[in-house]
């Protein structure tokens, strides 16, 4: 049996391609010796929007406005949601993982926080407005880089994609970078949030959460910026 876990969150309708975030979410969990453990958040503001008398949906081929329909969105969610439970047996299948799944309703990313506090978890970053409005997904990463969150630049701090070094604030999430990048530190940098829109992205972003414990609501601007998977550690 596992002796960790390791949490990969998301929605029915994730923004990122489901197969490469779980992909990502396996490699970590195979370096880890962790289960994988899948958990699909059905957003609640959506089902609430749904059922409000007034709400409309438009359909994406035909442009029709119609009356929202509850138990059809219902109905889509549990399907969704059973598509990615046969990707993380596959993918856990691949890797001889061990794997569990559960479906739960609430917000995503407090579902994500509270899972982060007892071990690791990998989430996708939402779409874009862009990406909602076209239906596409955000590009593939360019390279193997995997990146760590830095602290916001100073004015005299030197350029994005610096080595990232241990003995600093938030060893741990460099730590778990190393691993995701097959041991190899010399494939770990660090980004600072304002980095994130520059440049292709990495395979992946792991974010300590005491690092931002002094900048409050960071995180909804990092995940809003990311282009790939973002991993929360302690």
């Amino acid at each position: 049996m596992s002796r960790t876990t390791l949490r990969v969150v998301l929605t029915p309708c994730a923004a990122l391609d489901v197969g490469r975030l779980l992909a990502e979410a396996a490699a970590l969990a195979r370096a880890l010796d962790a289960e994988l453990a899948a958990l699909v958040v059905e957003e609640a503001d959506l089902l609430s929007c749904v059922e409000l008398p007034f709400t409309m949906e438009v359909g994406l081929v035909s442009g029709a406005v119609r009356p929202a329909d509850p138990e059809a969105t219902r109905r889509l969610l549990t399907r969704r949601a059973e598509q990615v439970r046969v990707l993380v047996a596959q993918t856990a299948a691949g890797l001889g993982l061990s794997w569990s799944f559960e479906v739960a309703r609430g917000d995503l990313l407090r579902e994500a926080l509270s899972a982060a506090v007892a071990a690791p978890v990998v989430l996708a970053p939402p779409p874009s407005p862009a990406q909602q409005a076209v239906g596409r997904q955000p590009a593939p990463p360019a390279g193997g880089l995997v990146a760590v969150l830095a602290a916001p630049r100073a004015a005299d701090a030197s350029e994005p994609g610096e080595s990232a070094e241990p003995g600093q604030p938030g060893d741990g999430a460099w730590a778990t970078a190393v691993r995701l990048a097959g041991g190899r530190a010399d494939l770990v940098v660090r980004l600072r949030p304002e980095d994130l829109a520059r440049g292709p992205a990495p395979r992946a972003l792991v974010v300590s959460l005491a690092s931002l414990r002094d900048r409050p609501g960071e995180l909804e601007g990092v995940l809003a910026a990311a282009q790939c998977p973002v991993v929360l550690v302690r």
